[in-house]
């Protein structure tokens, strides 16, 4: 193991990891190659669900003030 190291320093190899790849159960599963761009998995694997978490939440409180307004809108069209 030391030789190893001692020769990859000798040759200046930079350490890389190795992709896993993950075998698909079910045909309909695509093919994904994994995202190197660190920038483009930061997108997928944070942003992203943050968005959709954030659209679910506001679409859901919309929904809701939607269905209050429609059962209590007419409190609002009292006049003195």
């Amino acid at each position: 193991l030391t030789g190893a190291k001692e020769l990859a320093e000798e040759l200046k190899t930079a350490d890389s990891k190795r992709l896993r790849k993950r075998k698909g159960q079910f045909n309909y599963e695509s093919n994904d190659e994994p995202i190197i761009d660190p920038k483009e998995a930061y997108r997928v694997e944070c942003f992203n669900q943050v968005w959709d978490k954030a659209e679910l939440s506001l679409e859901t409180k919309f929904e809701q003030l939607k269905r209050h307004t429609d059962l209590f809108g007419f409190l609002g069209k009292f006049q003195n």
